[in-house]
């Protein structure tokens, strides 16, 4: 049993937490059951307008992040995302702006003995999902988005019943757990669709046999399905972003002042982590691109966005991912100067066949500042888990 004065960030932080350890492995055999019969006790008494899910490997976070920034100007709306880049309560966001860590600690303290003796079978995701749903309830919210963790099927946010699936680029990532075919990921990716599921909107995967099974699936699932045509131009993954918010928006007939219906997408602000210009004068890019998939549409943006610019490119891969795809993506890329990699925690990998300079963390640390002072345009990409100790080095700045 938690002692009534335990603080949520202590006791969350206590829970098994695969984002940390990468033990994926130990989803075989994992079920949703346990935590899906825990929250049938626990009374929730408000359901919004609708309940967005957002699922896919890459695009979830900017997607989300879109569709909320232009909700927001007419409406309440909730976001649950992961994972963090500075702080865990990023996760929980209410119109743009992080949960208090004083409401999440008010409403541990305020669940029934039954409840809170219980609370410690659970993950730190299945945990942070669950005081989400009670931060919303309590908010009583117009509209849910929320941003599947890993796949769909059994992620814990298959659980919040969404209304409208929406489903973002396909690629091959977490290949252990998800399968090892772009097909067999997208199957894990739909399984987030409930009882409560109407539509999906999708955007186009180009790719014939993808399509087809997302055909298949709507049709057997008798859910609706609008694919946004891809070819609405655009001059980066985050505009591709905008624009399908957009088009999820007028699709769903969810009315919007017109000023924000007409603005260009420049009007909103930048998700952080992604394509985020850290320094302006030498440029220094950070982006969270963390899959071949991911890398492949930053180095084309880059360059269409900073035509002739040459890049040093440090790259953060954590040991479960395609490192070698990622660095080989980066040698082919024509703007590139210099490609480092790390072996700091929880970056140490084996040696890559690839022979680039791997860098500890203060060396890390000494590469970025002697780029910055002789001018060299950097590129940061990979793993979140870097992103504030970037920030640090510019934070006097």
């Amino acid at each position: 049993m938690l002692p009534t004065d335990t603080k949520f960030i202590e006791f969350v932080e206590s829970l098994p937490n695969m984002e940390k350890t990468r033990n994926f492995y130990s989803l075989k055999g994992y079920s949703l059951k346990p935590f899906e019969e825990f929250l049938k006790k626990i009374e929730f008494n408000f359901r919004p307008k609708k309940r967005f899910s957002i699922v896919g490997t890459n695009g979830k976070g900017s997607l989300a992040h879109y569709l909320s920034l232009i909700l927001k100007y007419n409406y309440s709306v909730g976001v649950y995302t992961s994972p963090h880049l500075i702080h865990a309560l990023e996760r929980i966001q209410i119109n743009g702006q992080s949960v208090q860590e004083y409401e999440l600690d008010s409403i541990l303290k305020s669940l029934s003995k039954e409840t809170r003796s219980r609370l410690t079978e659970f993950s730190y995701f299945e945990i942070f999902t669950l005081f989400c749903l009670l931060v919303f309830d309590k908010k009583k919210l117009d509209f849910e988005i929320w941003e599947a963790g890993l796949g769909g099927r059994l992620d814990a946010t298959k659980l919040v019943n969404a209304d409208t699936v929406i489903l973002t680029k396909i690629d091959l990532d977490h290949l252990q757990i998800l399968g090892s075919t772009k097909e067999k990921i997208l199957l894990e990716k739909l399984g987030i669709c409930g009882s409560f599921t109407k539509n999906i909107y999708a955007l186009d995967p180009m790719n014939a046999a993808l399509k087809e099974i997302l055909l298949d699936f709507c049709k057997q699932n008798s859910i609706a399905l609008e694919i946004f045509p891809k070819e609405i131009k655009s001059n980066n993954y985050l505009q591709t972003s905008y624009e399908f918010a957009k088009y999820i928006i007028a699709k769903e007939s969810i009315p919007i002042d017109q000023s924000i219906q007409e603005a260009d997408w420049d009007f909103f602000s930048k998700p952080l982590g992604r394509l985020e210009v850290i320094n302006d004068s030498p440029l220094l890019i950070y982006d969270t691109a963390h899959n071949p998939g991911a890398c492949s549409n930053l180095i084309a943006d880059l360059a269409r966005i900073y035509p002739g610019i040459v890049w040093d490119c440090v790259v953060s891969i954590l040991p479960d991912k395609d490192v070698e795809g990622i660095i080989s993506l980066l040698q082919n890329f024509e703007n590139t100067d210099k490609i480092y990699s790390t072996i700091f925690a929880p970056f140490s990998i084996e040696k890559t066949k690839n022979t680039i300079p791997v860098l500890n963390e203060n060396e890390w640390i000494k590469l970025i500042s002697n780029n910055q002072k002789k001018l060299r345009p950097t590129l940061v990409c990979g793993s979140f888990r870097v992103y504030k100790l970037l920030k640090e080095i510019f934070i006097d700045k």
